[in-house]
């Protein structure tokens, strides 16, 4: 069966835009970096079948942004939302990059921060999918991956500026994959959050390397968050992007990223079982 997966996740590179997906767009909160009109956000959005009211989930792309070239969705983006949809949730992916005039920050030139911009964000997405009726709007989760998983973790902080953007708005669950910012997080301490966490990082990561996320969740433990953290053996950066053969960047540190199908398959289970027992029951 997972044979039969990776596959098929190979295949999907040159699939079509999945039919139950929509671009929308909505502004961001912020208004107080802008210092004027808040920036307008694009996004994809993903509907279950039903017209519910159904749970929902904002996700946030990782430092290479949302979109490839051609105007699709990164293929790991993509087969999250489709699975996340698929077991009834309203599934929204937030760009912060390509309407700021940004394509990539993986290099180190970080001009859109996960611990600024990109909360407001965050929030300005939870916001929209509360103004859908087809969505619950007390069962919001966050998802996010690397950069974005940094932005999560700020996003989510019980002292982030941009939730008072969004008075009585929650995230009531969320997941960070490698989050970037384990080690910033870690080092400063003090950080809480009322939001039910998971963080899933690879053992052999060598971009945002597991140990300081497993001290930060420790940290974040002692501070009363229920929040915890799965390190998966022989896995790097990426280990969940399907099809995604190992390989170095060309990136100061020369970082490896690559698929873990085991990992993969366990994070797949994993995740939405995770988000059904906060936005579900």
């Amino acid at each position: 069966m997972l044979a039969l997966f990776s596959a098929l996740a190979l295949a999907c590179a040159a699939c079509p835009a999945v039919a139950a997906a929509e671009r929308v767009d909505f502004p961001s909160l912020d208004e107080e970096l802008t210092h004027g009109e808040p920036t307008r956000l694009a996004g994809m959005l993903y509907r279950p079948e039903g017209a519910g009211p159904h749970p929902g989930i904002v996700g946030l792309h990782g430092c290479s942004g949302l979109f490839n070239r051609n105007g699709t969705v990164k293929l790991r983006d993509e087969a999250w939302a489709e699975l996340l949809r698929a077991r009834g949730y309203v599934v929204v992916l937030v760009d912060s990059f390509g309407v700021r005039g940004v394509s990539t920050v993986c290099g180190g030139a970080v001009s859109v921060r996960s611990s600024r911009e990109r909360p407001y964000d965050a929030y300005a997405a939870l916001d929209y999918l509360r103004s859908l009726p087809l969505v619950n709007a007390q069962r919001i989760g966050l998802v996010g991956w690397s950069h974005g998983g940094g932005a999560l973790l700020y996003s989510i902080d019980a002292a982030a500026r941009a939730r008072a953007r969004s008075p009585g708005a929650e995230f009531r669950a969320a997941v960070a994959f490698y989050p970037a910012s384990c080690s910033v997080r870690a080092q400063r301490g003090g950080w809480s959050s009322g939001t039910q966490t998971l963080v899933l990082i690879g053992e052999k990561d060598d971009w945002t390397r597991a140990p300081p996320c497993t001290d930060f969740v420790d940290l974040a433990q002692r501070n009363g968050t229920q929040i915890e953290v799965v390190v998966y053996p022989d896995s790097y950066h990426d280990f969940d992007w399907p099809g995604l053969r190992e390989h170095t960047l060309p990136l100061r540190g020369n970082p490896t990223v690559g698929s873990n199908p085991a990992a993969m398959a366990d994070a797949r289970q994993r995740v939405p079982a995770f988000f059904d027992r906060y936005l579900k029951d």
